[in-house]
């Protein structure tokens, strides 16, 4: 059921905070600032670990699976925005993007779940 949970809030914490990041992006855009590189270095990983430590945090046990399982569909979102691209290295790059996203979370994810796991006690 924790594994269920965890995969949900991942899916739904990745999608929530990818819509929450690109209204804010598009609005500092429409006010003129140019960030470039911001998604691609700092709100991606950003999220991959915020999401990857709230997974941890329910999941616990089985963190590694929820958060490869609630990752994954948005790994997939960040490969799906570069489909147009033509390039060998262009298609490299993107896919690299999109594991070290997808690892970042799963790490975060399995840190976060192993420190619940041995923090608790039972019986006690």
């Amino acid at each position: 059921m924790r594994l269920v949970a965890g995969m949900l809030v991942g899916v739904f914490a990745t999608f929530g905070l990818g819509v929450v990041a690109v209204f804010l992006l598009l609005k500092l855009h429409a006010k003129g600032v140019r960030l470039p590189f911001v998604e691609l270095v700092l709100v991606g990983p950003l999220t991959a670990i915020v999401v990857g430590s709230l997974i941890g945090l329910i999941a616990k046990e089985r963190a590694r699976a929820a958060a490869a399982l609630g990752i994954a569909p948005w790994a997939l979102l960040v490969l799906g925005a570069f489909w147009g691209q033509t390039t060998v290295s262009s298609w490299v790059i993107t896919l690299a993007v999109a594991s070290a996203y997808l690892v970042l979370g799963i790490a975060a994810a399995s840190l976060v779940g192993g420190r619940m796991a041995r923090s608790v006690t039972f019986n006690s």
